[in-house]
This record gives structure tokens, sequence and C-alpha cells, in this order.
């Protein structure tokens, strides 16, 4: 698993990227709204959708373009208890858009994720993801998008908690200033 992760990511970093007269955006941020998850693992299903806490129903993205192609999207978020530190995530999500001058366009993303669980008692979780994910991304006007998307994740350190989700977002893409 780990050295076809590492082919996909040179690959797909050596993807050339489309140019042409598209001006490449600063960002685009938006916000996921239909979510559903899956994970698995420890002879344990569960199933979340929209709607069972604000955090599950919608979570905010911004994605930094780096070329017309290429997007880069940081991953971070944490819980707190009665101010008390429960969990956190640090990681990053980087895209390639196949076709960045089209109305539509196909892409695929690679992530890298650390996240942090206390249990409580000085107990504490260290979970490493790595996941794959393909997409659908509409460009409408100016500035609008709307993108589905499906993503795989598991834990490397524990490879029998997997993760399977499939989102719809919209977003908004704010260009370099002149």
């Amino acid at each position: 698993m780990h050295g076809s992760a590492a082919l996909l990511l040179t690959a797909f970093l050596l993807l050339p990227a489309k140019t042409g007269a598209q001006e490449v955006p600063f960002f685009e941020i938006g916000i996921s709204l239909a979510r559903v998850s899956a994970w698995q693992g420890s002879g344990v299903t569960s199933l979340k959708g929209s709607g069972g806490s604000v955090s599950e129903l919608w979570e905010p993205y911004i994605s930094f373009f780096l070329t017309p192609s290429l997007m880069l999207e940081p991953e971070f978020g944490f819980n707190l208890i009665d101010g008390e530190l429960k969990r956190a995530h640090l990681g990053s999500k980087i895209g390639y858009l196949f076709a960045p001058d089209e109305s539509g366009s196909l892409f695929g993303t690679l992530a890298l994720k650390y996240a942090f669980q206390n249990l409580g008692y000085d107990l504490y979780n260290h979970d490493y993801e790595l996941g794959v994910g393909l997409g659908y991304r509409w460009h409408f006007g100016e500035i609008f998008t709307i993108r589905m998307e499906t993503d795989y994740r598991v834990i490397v350190n524990r490879p029998e908690r997997t993760r399977l989700l499939f989102q719809l977002s919209l977003g908004g893409l704010i260009p370099k200033s002149k």
C-alpha cells in the first residue's frame, strides 16, 4: 500500500499542468454540505450522515491553486469538551484538475493527516491517515463551483480502520489581485 501511494503521488505531481488563457485563481473557498461517511474496523462499522452535529452538517474548505490544475487543501480541526482538548487533526490534501479550462473537470486527490485523540485517564491515540479521492468539479460563471467527491482513507498505524466519504460542496473562486 505504501509503495503504491508513493508511486501515485509521484505520477500525480509529474502530470503536466494545462497551460492556456485561464488565469490561476488564488484560492477556492466553500462548504461541504452533504456528507456521508462510513468507518469500518475492529469489527465495528459506523455510518454518519449530515445532521448529527454542526461538524457533521457542514465543513468549510479552502483550496490554494499552485497552477490552474494543482490545488492544495489544508485539513485541520479540533474538538473541545468542557474546555478540554479531546481531538485535533492536521493534514493536507493535494488535488489535480484534469481539465481546468473546461466548465467541468474530473479531479483526483491524495491526502495525509495526523490525528490526536485524548481518551481520558492519561490515554491518547495518535493516528496517521493516508487517502486517495476522486471527484468532479463544475465551474459556473466567473466564481461559483460545485464539487462532488469520494475519498477513501486508511489509518496507517491501524490498517483495519478505513473510511469512505461522499460529499457535495458549494464554493467560490477568489482571483489573484491584479
